[in-house]
């Protein structure tokens, strides 16, 4: 069954971005078992990439985290929106060079998996682990559960006023500032 189907995501829906971000985490978690993985997404203005959900904290806090730049790897990620597969240390320097102190802390293998919605990437899922942790399966799972991470970076990044109806509804509530579609038939 997808994971936006199930009653969870509705619920999470209904909570908003972080329940959704700790949803997706749970999901990974528990079929993936990284350790470390966070969502990324650009920032306001495009010039940098801000981490919106971490599994630790302490040491990818929540906050600006890459500055944009015309690399290998934004290219393959937010132009050509293909995931990049790294299972040991060697693989991940190649794409990353600046990342020894990565690896110096364990991580032998990653996965940035990017988040396409209507043709554009809006972010990406990054998950790491031990050397050669990332079979086809465990990549199989991240792909399937990138609906989920689109839709809860949406939310983080969405500012969507409240409506406010004109006159005064049943509840009490003022209505008095909500413009009437064209579609609305009432007066």
């Amino acid at each position: 069954m997808s994971a936006l189907t199930a009653p969870a995501t509705n619920a999470a829906l209904e909570q908003g971005a972080n329940a959704l971000f700790d949803l997706l985490a749970e999901h990974i978690e528990v079929q993936v078992q990284p350790l470390l993985f966070t969502v990324l997404a650009p920032s306001p203005g495009g010039r940098r990439l801000q981490r919106l959900y971490s599994s630790d904290q302490q040491n990818f806090p929540l906050s600006a985290a890459d500055t944009v730049e015309d690399s290998r790897w934004f290219r393959r990620l937010f132009v050509d929106m293909q995931p990049i597969i790294a299972n040991d240390p060697e693989t991940i320097l190649s794409w990353l060079p600046e990342w020894q102190s990565l690896i110096d802390m364990g991580f032998g293998s990653l996965v940035n998996m990017p988040l396409v919605t209507a043709g554009k990437a809006i972010g990406l899922i990054n998950v790491m682990a031990a050397p050669g942790h990332f079979g086809s399966n465990r990549v199989d799972v991240l792909r399937a559960e990138c609906p989920l991470a689109a839709l809860a970076v949406m939310a983080a990044l969405s500012d969507i006023p409240s409506i406010s109806f004109s006159g005064a509804d049943p509840s009490g509530r003022d209505q008095s500032s909500v413009p009437r579609s064209s579609h609305d038939p009432s007066p």
